[in-house]
């Protein structure tokens, strides 16, 4: 059984808790019925972004050699992980990913994702991982299980478990029992969590619904942090990283106003790639 929260998680959930409490009586809840209304209406991006990423990146100015071993990066994770908010793969943050780690190592990287559009972080442990035990290709003879063979694991979960309200206590069980199975089945991976990012200013005109889930947002950061660190695993803290690093002139969101478009995505791959390339250097 996972621990109880800690009391500042308590604060907080209490102060969530309070507002929501708030905002469920009268003219509030009149006010968020209706933005629920609104929200269900919309036509966000289908699940699907039309493509899989499945991709060998050579580092930037060469080739790749005849004999080079390229290292493999298997994601896992929600929508940000399948590329829904772009038209291609290129512009997807798994492959925007291993291009930097490319050009970091200077060394080719085959990236693989098995995310999918609403994934939570109990969906990555019941459906994904137990994918990526499998051969991609079982027909093929020399198949072989990915993540057995993975020299770096990333994640990028936890908004989907923002926005159905998973509890702190459920979401801190699957982060464990994520990142325990990860390690037992890529013990030599280096495993990096990409944090939950902020949900101010997508969707505008859905307030008070974004301000309530970057509340609860930031309540399952904490879990995340805290679970990725007891697991010796690397955290990418987007909601801090990302201050300053977006140009709105150019880091749009997608058509839906809710996934990230190509530039943000790259601002995601850059954060992640810095941190994962800092966490190396205090190893060394």
């Amino acid at each position: 059984m996972p621990p109880p929260p800690v009391p500042s998680d308590l604060t907080r959930l209490g102060r969530v808790a309070g507002l929501g409490l708030a905002l469920a009586s009268g003219a509030g809840a009149a006010l968020v019925a209706w933005r629920l209304r609104r929200l269900r209406g919309m036509a966000l991006l289908p699940g699907h972004p039309g493509f899989y990423i499945y991709q060998l990146i050579a580092p930037p100015g060469r080739g790749l050699a005849d004999n080079e071993v390229p290292l493999e990066l298997v994601v896992f994770g929600d929508s940000t992980a399948a590329g829904v908010g772009v038209d291609r793969a290129e512009d997807s943050m798994p492959v925007q990913l291993a291009e930097r780690i490319a050009a970091d190592r200077d060394r080719g990287v085959r990236v693989l994702s098995y995310g999918w559009a609403g994934a939570r972080a109990v969906d990555v442990v019941s459906d994904q991982l137990l994918r990526a035990r499998h051969p991609l290709r079982p027909h093929l003879p020399d198949s072989r299980p990915p993540l057995p063979d993975a020299d770096i694991v990333a994640v990028s979960i936890g908004a989907n478990d923002v926005i159905r309200a998973t509890s702190p206590r459920a979401f801190r069980l699957a982060m464990r029992r994520l990142l325990a199975a990860i390690h037992e089945s890529a013990p030599r991976a280096e495993i990096v969590v990409i944090g939950i990012p902020r949900f101010r200013g997508a969707l505008p005109g859905h307030e008070p619904l974004i301000m309530l889930g970057d509340l609860l947002g930031g309540l399952l950061r904490r879990v995340q942090r805290a679970e990725t660190a007891a697991a010796g695993a690397i955290y990418v803290d987007l909601a801090h990283e990302l201050r300053g690093r977006l140009d709105p002139r150019t880091a749009s969101l997608a058509s839906d106003a809710f996934h990230p478009g190509p530039a943000i995505y790259r601002a995601w791959a850059e954060v992640s790639a810095e941190v994962l390339e800092a966490a190396r250097r205090e190893v060394r």
